[in-house]
């Protein structure tokens, strides 16, 4: 056998790799040249799909390039003192640096009466992130680095969900009229459970802009309607159970109350008021501790008529109701009486509750809510009917957003 005497010759290589199926730059793609004798250089390309070799030996190599949906393998001439350039895949043209704006607005409720804090403003480009945004206690939003020229802009909150096309100007800011705050979410789909002559959540629902074709209005076979194997409660996106909602079926039945705990953790939402505590205490038993004996039905409709002064003790719900305190009036016989939560759940308002026959619960929960998956329930100790304080409905208002 002869070999061939040691050489000290050394070239270099250079290239871009690009995917010409989609005309886009392969970044982050392993390189490699593999020498005759088994040696092995190896990089990474950068961002612009670029890579290089320094100090190759000359002679013929294999390069291979192995990256996100891309693999290629060539030969590549190295000769001394030259710089060898590879393109792999085709030229790809780096695309020039994005022209970009922004835009200012704000959010409010579909009265225009009070801003929406904690609403989400954000703008998805083609091929980009979201650029996003929470709104302030004034509902302000700023959205920068935005790409110029024609975009969506969603604006969430809760359940409710607005979008509106945009244009968005380079290198200034878009500023929204602000008399067009409102949120509005006209495919919003909800379903209510029609329970006590004296409440009606549907009414609230078109103070703030509902649609009435939006609503559809279940009686007392709704768990039969929305809770059987076909699971039609998954054609609405929040489920209303007005106070004293049938429940006998719903809680006689395990298969239903798993399939509406999976509908909340798939990112429903529930809304349950007074004496439709019981479905909430079967269905989620460890969240709500509702006065009197769990294992007596009613035992919690022990409150009094009253009119309590209730301490609003949510931030998101003080900024939005604007005071600390509200005024809850309970006109009718007797109502359902919180009596404390565990520590995962929020509570909006809390009041001295007074009881039936005497006694009171101190800083009893009037309204809370607590997160399931991906979905919200929220129980109310009221509602809206005749005789109640117009706090009330605003608050009721207000907590729409919330689910």
């Amino acid at each position: 056998a002869c070999r061939a005497e040691p050489t000290d010759f050394f070239g270099a290589i250079v290239g871009r790799v690009c995917n010409g199926h989609v005309g886009q730059v392969v970044a982050g793609a392993d390189v490699i040249v593999v020498l005759p004798n088994g040696e092995r250089l190896t990089t990474i390309t950068n961002d612009d799909g670029a890579f290089s070799f320094a100090d190759v030996p000359v002679g013929s190599h294999a390069l291979s390039v192995r990256g996100d949906g891309f693999s290629r393998t060539e030969v590549v001439v190295v000769e001394a003192d030259v710089e060898a350039i590879v393109d792999v895949g085709g030229a790809c043209a780096i695309p020039a640096p994005l022209e970009v704006g922004g835009v200012r607005g704000r959010v409010c409720t579909a009265d225009g009466a009070r801003p929406l804090v904690d609403a989400r403003a954000f703008i998805t480009p083609v091929g980009g992130a979201d650029v996003s945004d929470l709104t302030d206690d004034d509902g302000r939003f700023l959205l920068e680095g935005v790409p110029a020229g024609n975009q969506v802009l969603i604006i969430q909150k809760g359940t409710f969900r607005s979008e509106r096309a945009v244009t968005i100007p380079p290198g200034e800011i878009l500023e929204l009229d602000e008399e067009e705050c409102a949120l509005e979410s006209d495919d919003i789909r909800i379903a209510v459970v029609r329970g006590s002559n004296f409440d009606h959540v549907e009414d609230v629902l078109g103070s703030i802009g509902v649609p009435d074709d939006n609503v559809t209005i279940f009686g007392s076979d709704w768990a039969e309607q929305l809770l059987s194997g076909d699971e039609r409660v998954r054609d609405f996106d929040v489920l209303f159970l007005n106070c004293r909602s049938a429940e006998p079926v719903y809680l006689a039945s395990a298969e239903m109350q798993d399939r509406l705990r999976s509908y909340i953790s798939d990112g429903g939402s529930l809304f349950a008021s007074d004496q439709a505590y019981d479905l909430i205490e079967g269905t989620f038993p460890d969240k709500i501790d509702f006065f009197g004996d769990d294992n007596v039905r009613a035992a919690a409709d022990r409150g009094a008529i009253a009119e309590l002064t209730a301490s609003v003790v949510n931030f998101s719900m003080q900024n939005l109701f604007g005071r600390s305190t509200a005024t809850l009036r309970y006109p009718l016989e007797t109502w359902s009486v919180v009596a404390a939560v565990s520590d995962d759940v929020d509570v909006y308002l809390s009041a001295n509750a007074p009881l039936l026959g005497g006694g009171t619960v101190d800083d009893a929960p009037q309204i809370v809510g607590f997160d399931h998956g991906n979905g919200r329930v929220t129980y109310s100790s009221f509602h809206q009917e005749p005789g109640s304080h117009p706090d009330q409905l605003r608050i009721l208002q207000l907590l729409m957003f919330e689910l």
